[in-house]
């Protein structure tokens, strides 16, 4: 009789528990998520840009373009096939530093300043460590907080089509640099639209469950770099 009771009592306290719970718990996680780095392909989905598919694959968008023999604006549609895995290594030698200015000057970007400025106002509460996953930084703050361009350059990305990343703005600085300001509650540039260093480009969102922040990343030629090493140069 006593096995019964004790059955009857957890069965009431499941049923108080489920009811209290008026939506399921949410699951999300900020970590960044490696990919397959052994995939050879990759088939274009809508809101994909190059920038957003070299990003997801740790390449630089110089070099898939050369692979997949694309031009700039670097045009996609979606269902087409990119490669990601070059053929041979004549590759890299195939892009000269004229061909690269040649394409530069027809994408129009802004000159990269030679400043560096913080995308936003906080504390440091996440660190480069990409060892551990983890490819940048991220910067600690409220809701809606202002998010500006650390440097100058033209929108090469802005959505939410990469995972792991929520509303995710990648900028284009020069042939080189990139930079990514993830999580944003809400986006407030286009991409293809220039901006110049210290722009309000985003309004900062959650960075975990509980607290509100912005996760930034620099990358040069397509690998991930120490945000404060350039942060901190000016």
């Amino acid at each position: 009789m006593r096995n019964k009771e004790c059955a009857i009592v957890l069965v009431f306290l499941f049923l108080i528990g489920c009811a209290s719970r008026q939506t399921p718990a949410p699951v999300e996680s900020i970590d960044w998520k490696p990919y397959n780095q052994n995939q050879k392909n990759y088939t274009v989905r809508k809101g994909d840009t190059l920038y957003s598919i070299a990003w997801r694959y740790d390449k630089d968008y110089k070099e898939l373009a050369i692979i997949n023999h694309l031009n700039t604006p670097y045009h996609l549609s979606i269902g087409q096939n990119i490669s990601l895995i070059q053929s041979n290594k004549i590759v890299r030698r195939k892009f000269s530093q004229k061909a690269e200015k040649k394409n530069s000057l027809r994408t129009n970007v802004i000159p990269m300043s030679p400043k560096w400025v913080y995308p936003t106002k906080g504390s440091i509460v996440q660190t480069f460590a990409p060892w551990r996953a983890r490819k940048g930084i991220d910067i600690g703050g409220r809701k809606g907080q202002k998010i500006v361009a650390s440097n100058s350059g033209r929108v090469a990305y802005a959505g939410n089509g990469l995972p792991g990343y929520g509303n995710l703005i990648i900028i284009k600085h020069d042939n080189d640099y990139l930079s990514a300001y993830a999580f944003n509650r809400k986006n407030l540039v286009r991409e293809g639209q220039k901006v110049k260093v210290g722009q309000v480009i985003a309004e900062m969102g959650h960075i975990s469950k509980k607290k509100w922040g912005l996760h930034f990343e620099i990358r040069k030629a397509g690998r991930p770099v120490n945000p404060l090493k350039i942060l901190n140069k000016g």
